[in-house]
């Protein structure tokens, strides 16, 4: 008889979500979890459901359950629930409700210290309550797992003062993982807009050897016209740059979208917590390519005509 109730809830189930009937949908998938708590189908189903009806507190729960079942590995859940926890803060930030905001994004960055975008957030809305000092830790105790470019946006946006408080910033916060690609680049950037050019072609020169990207070529051409006001150098650098591996993007693992903002759920596909911090498909590549190449292109036939 168990069996036999499951089985029919599942078909009007399936018949819910094909109608698009979400809520209808999210009803019976909760019924058919209570009969069969430990089927994985279930599970997921009724994840989905709950995420996308905005069914946050649930979700959390289904997804602790997942964990319990061994349907999820423990650091997939943890992520899950800490994404959800920054979806909780966004929704009450914009209900006015700033303090029960900050706790869900405590708890996303407890949850999921390497989680860029909440940590993001997180340190800055401390430094909007004048908790600086915390937010400068929580940015640095982020770096040692996971040196991420929009890390240090966010450390550079908290220095007081100008290009050389910035540069002091980035300096002490790369000290915290001082060999990796991204403190070079970092550190490139912030030496680049201080003037001090010794210094940003130490670290371009290191990255450039190895791994010359898009974006480490475009920095090489911008060191090039301003340390040298060299603008053959510059625009070979940007040619470079052009047929170069595009910069990294949130990449939906699930349809291949590519955003420039962290998104809790893909705008194309749906699927929740699918974006990852990578190079874009080829196909971005080729697009990007083109444009700077116009962009070359264009800077040359200017100088030429000049």
């Amino acid at each position: 008889e168990r069996e036999t109730r499951y089985l029919g809830l599942h078909g009007m189930l399936t018949q819910a979500m094909h109608g698009g009937k979400a809520e209808e949908a999210l009803e019976l998938a909760k019924q058919a979890s209570e009969i069969s708590p430990k089927t994985e189908a279930v599970s997921e189903t009724l994840f989905d459901l709950q995420v996308k009806t905005g069914d946050w507190n649930d979700a959390d729960e289904t997804v602790r359950r997942a964990v319990r079942a061994k349907h999820l590995d423990a650091d997939e859940g943890k992520h899950r629930r800490a994404v959800i926890a920054y979806q909780q803060s966004a929704e009450a930030e914009s209900e006015g409700r700033l303090d029960a905001a900050v706790d869900q994004l405590k708890r996303a960055v407890n949850l999921a210290p390497a989680f860029v975008p909440a940590v993001v957030r997180y340190a800055e809305r401390l430094a909007d309550a004048g908790k600086r000092r915390r937010a400068v830790s929580v940015i640095e105790e982020a770096w040692v797992r996971n040196p991420h470019p929009h890390l240090a946006q966010a450390m550079e946006r908290l220095a007081s003062g100008g290009p050389e408080d910035r540069l002091h910033a980035i300096e002490r916060l790369v000290g915290y993982n001082r060999d990796h690609e991204e403190s070079h680049i970092a550190l490139a950037r912030a030496a680049l807009n201080a003037g001090r050019w010794n210094e940003a072609r130490e670290h371009l020169d290191t990255v450039a050897g190895t791994h010359a990207t898009s974006r480490v070529c475009r920095l090489m051409a911008e060191l090039e016209e301003g340390e040298r006001n060299d603008t053959d150098s510059s625009r070979g650098w940007l040619k470079r740059a052009a047929m170069a591996e595009p910069d990294a993007a949130w990449v939906c693992d699930s349809c291949g979208n590519v955003v420039g903002q962290w998104e809790p759920v893909c705008g194309r596909c749906q699927r929740f917590d699918t974006f990852a911090w990578k190079t874009p498909p080829r196909v971005t590549h080729m697009a990007e390519g083109a444009a700077e190449a116009h962009r070359a292109t264009t800077i040359d036939g200017e100088a030429d005509r000049k």
